[in-house]
């Protein structure tokens, strides 16, 4: 067995802050308190080496806490600052859809045209609009679940041949008829605006969004670029943290290519909040949900009691967050060069910390009692899939676990029926049924979460 570990309305607008050509300071943190509660969070995944990255908290457009934490490059020993640029991944969606809406707000396009009209030869066409690809109701799969997949995406290839691997495969459901997370969909949006605009879409990103609002530390990534203060990615496996491997990022054009700088996307939050350079109308599209809460490149819900505009992003190396509580004008950004099993937790707290809203720590290093009878209950073997299995025993009044290709390694309580497992870089929940009684499992590694089903 392979390791485990491989509708809104509108908010009101507020002015544009001036676009400094630095990034934010974080020599003095406008609220130190927040700055010290945030410190003091992070310590105990920064003292594991369990996580790594830069956060921005802001408020009506001041920004409260503006930090890099962890390394950037370990081999140099590089620093994370709040100047350092991660890659984005399907944070990246955001500007493909704002470009689509740039495009329609131009009269050069409109959501509802079939994709037929810009790319004829792609089967189906006719019956899928722009929206649906912009909403994830097009019914198209994820190639990300293509068997070749991983080989493909170490090829530098032009946009037309990534469309031409994937084009055929058989759709998920018709298109409008559901909500299925398609990162094609987004590769197709990007050929739409290369062929609409006459420009490469890293081009037409650049000069259209990323210049005019000051955004220079965001761009497509390129391999070959030489791109100061580029930050490493980073994984953690049972042998310990290891630099990710090679991938080219052009080939996720559209879908999650993008870097850039928490100071940088508290720009872009700016822009959009004074409706720069999309105009109320197009935000509007932009921030009305279809299916599953999600919009056009935004996922729109609540938390915490309060309207939220978010999206995530993983993409090998680096994971990220980005939090829009738009009746309070509070951002959240978090970025990280480390698939941190951490992350939706840590940026839930950064939101709540905010906010003002009370929240737990992400890790209890020492763990919290359990009743022995209770780590009994939770004995036993586990199914991964049809070979492998994962087995709990309790040793010495502690639960420990193993599984195919992993070291055993002790599971400390975190409260509740949940579990850190530092070995595995992994979060265990045990899960119970209807009756109480113990019935599986999962288990979340980075940004990946296995379920179990408890065997006889």
């Amino acid at each position: 067995m392979k390791s485990l570990l491989t509708v809104l309305a509108l908010a009101l607008a507020a002015p544009l802050p001036p676009l400094a050509a630095t990034p934010p300071s974080t020599e003095a943190p406008a609220r130190p308190e927040l700055a010290a509660q945030v410190d003091a969070y992070l310590e105990p995944l920064l003292k594991r080496d369990l996580i790594s990255g830069s956060v921005l908290l802001a408020r009506g457009g001041e920004v409260l806490v503006a930090k890099g934490f962890g390394p950037a490059n370990r081999e140099w020993d590089a620093a994370n600052g709040v100047d350092t640029k991660f890659r984005l991944g399907s944070l990246s969606k955001q500007f493909t859809a704002a470009a689509i809406l740039l495009l329609e707000q131009r009269g050069q396009l409109r959501l509802e045209d079939p994709l037929a009209k810009y790319l004829p030869g792609f089967p189906r066409a006719d019956r899928i609009t722009l929206h649906q690809l912009l909403s994830h109701t097009s019914g198209l799969a994820n190639f990300n679940q293509l068997p070749d997949y991983w080989e493909k995406n170490l090829h530098h290839l032009p946009l037309r041949e990534v469309i031409d691997w994937f084009k055929d495969q058989p759709p998920r459901a018709q298109p409008g008829e559901s909500w299925n997370y398609s990162n094609a969909g987004f590769t197709l949006l990007a050929a739409v605006i290369e062929k609409v605009s006459g420009r490469d879409f890293a081009a037409f990103l650049r000069d259209e969004l990323f210049r005019p609002l000051g955004m220079t530390a965001t761009g497509v990534d390129e391999h070959e670029d030489i791109l100061g203060r580029r930050a490493d990615g980073y994984v953690r496996d049972e042998n310990g943290v290891k630099r990710v491997s090679y991938r080219d990022m052009a080939f996720m054009n559209g879908a999650g290519s993008i870097y850039s700088t928490v100071g940088d996307l508290f720009r872009w939050d700016r822009a959009l909040r004074s409706h720069k350079p999309l105009n109320g109308t197009s935000l509007e599209r932009l921030f009305t949900p279809v299916k599953e809460n999600y919009a056009c490149g935004w996922f729109v819900d609540r938390r915490f009691g309060r309207r939220l505009i978010s999206h995530s992003g993983d993409i090998t190396g680096f994971r990220c967050d980005m939090q829009r509580f738009v009746d309070d004008d509070v951002s959240v950004i978090l970025l990280l060069n480390f698939e941190s099993t951490f992350t939706a937790a840590v940026a839930r707290d950064l939101g709540a910390m905010a906010l003002g809203e009370p929240c737990k720590p992400a890790l209890l290093p020492e763990g919290v009692p359990v009743p022995p009878g209770t780590l009994a209950e939770m004995a036993g073997t586990y199914a991964l899939d049809a070979r492998n299995a994962l087995a709990l025993a309790v040793k010495d009044g502690r639960l420990f676990a193993s599984a195919p290709g992993m070291p055993e390694a002790v599971a400390v309580p975190q409260g509740g029926t949940v579990f850190f497992i530092q070995a595995w870089n992994g979060m265990l929940r045990v899960l119970r049924g209807p009756e109480g009684g113990v019935t599986g499992l999962r288990l979340t590694q980075g940004a990946r979460t296995i379920p179990a089903k408890r065997l006889p």
